[in-house]
């Protein structure tokens, strides 16, 4: 009788044990997600509000661009100063850094946002081609000899289409920060013109940026 009471101890003991693990591993593990899921929406806040910041720099990049003359230089009216201060200011926002703040909060929150690494350094690489691009569209700017039309076009498609890419960035990191929680997901951009180029999100949460060649292969 003493020897099976001991068994029963024991076995109690075990069950116990094991109870208590498993609920201290619970605890932690849901501790754990509870900690990551708060730095994931701060960074969130963090960088959405450095990537509206950049929003505001490409709709001044547009109406710089768009103040800029493309056909009749006489029928625009526009005064040499005028001219200056646009070529200045242009200059002045394609050769600072402001665009980037955001491509570098990006990338200090890439431990938690580990998807957004390849598609960072190709928006780098497009931004920096767009900025020398505005730059020497700026070094042409001047009264009289306004810059090639198709070149002021090919710029504003350059800036638009990375602004477009911040979209689908902010959605994929509301979905990777709050969609986790809420278990509800914003549906990826699906702009009017299929051949635009986007970021998309795999089952893995890595972000891939597609373009209009892969679309038609």
């Amino acid at each position: 009788m003493g020897g099976a009471a001991l068994a029963v101890s024991i076995i109690a003991l075990v069950i116990t044990g094991v109870g208590w693990f498993a609920s201290y591993w619970l605890n932690a593990r849901t501790q754990k997600q509870a900690l990551v899921n708060s730095l994931r929406n701060e960074a969130r806040l963090t960088l959405t509000d450095a990537i509206r910041d950049f929003h505001d720099w490409c709709a001044e990049i547009h109406t710089l661009a768009a103040a800029m003359p493309v056909d009749d230089i006489t029928s625009l009216a526009k005064t040499a100063e005028h001219h200056e201060a646009t070529k200045r200011r242009l200059l002045q926002l394609c050769t600072g850094s402001r665009q980037l703040i955001w491509l570098r909060r990006l990338e200090e929150y890439e431990t938690l946002f580990p998807g957004t690494a390849s598609v960072r350094v190709e928006i780098l690489h497009m931004l920096q081609a767009a900025c020398e691009s505005g730059s020497t569209l700026a070094d042409q700017h001047a009264p009289g000899s306004p810059p090639p039309k198709d070149r002021l076009d090919a710029f504003g498609t350059a800036i638009f289409d990375i602004l477009a890419l911040t979209w689908d960035l902010l959605i994929y990191l509301q979905n990777i920060s709050i969609g986790q929680i809420t278990g509800s997901r914003i549906p990826e951009r699906a702009p009017a013109d299929p051949s635009s180029i986007r970021l998309v999100a795999d089952k893995r949460g890595l972000l891939t940026m597609v373009r209009p060649t892969q679309l038609e292969t």
